[in-house]
């Protein structure tokens, strides 16, 4: 398994693959297990945060903690963002109600009251990240 980062000034994007062995022709297939995409604060000024969007994983490989690699990933970016840049590793998330456990692993705690996103009941979350020196 490894992750592919794709990173604009403003916008980073982390995919996992991984590759699986077909025993029966001895051929490789490479599968994208789950993706996740953060912003810098310049992106949504108005919320001033970095922001966490775009987490998908796939449900049957959950065991297998690609979705904490993504993550820590991310979080990875963002430190030496706001380290270069001298700003707070303050990070939002929009979170599905089923994922507030997820993200709560990593610290991330409630913000204001749920709403609907497309149809669909989220919480904001929030985390800040520290910054060594």
């Amino acid at each position: 398994m490894h992750t592919v980062s794709k990173t604009s000034p403003s916008t980073s994007s982390f995919a996992s693959r991984s590759k699986t062995h077909l025993p029966a022709n001895t051929e490789q297939s490479v599968n994208a297990v789950g993706t996740i995409r953060g912003t810098t604060p310049d992106v949504y000024p108005a919320i001033n945060r970095y922001k966490l969007s775009r987490s998908i994983r796939l449900y049957v490989i959950t065991k297998h903690r690609f979705g904490r690699l993504l993550v820590e990933s991310l979080h990875k970016w963002i430190v030496e963002d706001a380290k270069t840049t001298h700003r707070p590793a303050e990070v939002e998330a929009h979170s599905q109600i089923p994922a507030m456990g997820f993200y709560a692993k990593f610290g991330y705690t409630i913000e204001g009251a749920q709403f609907d996103d497309a149809g669909e009941p989220h919480q904001n979350m929030v985390v800040h990240l520290p910054i060594p020196n």
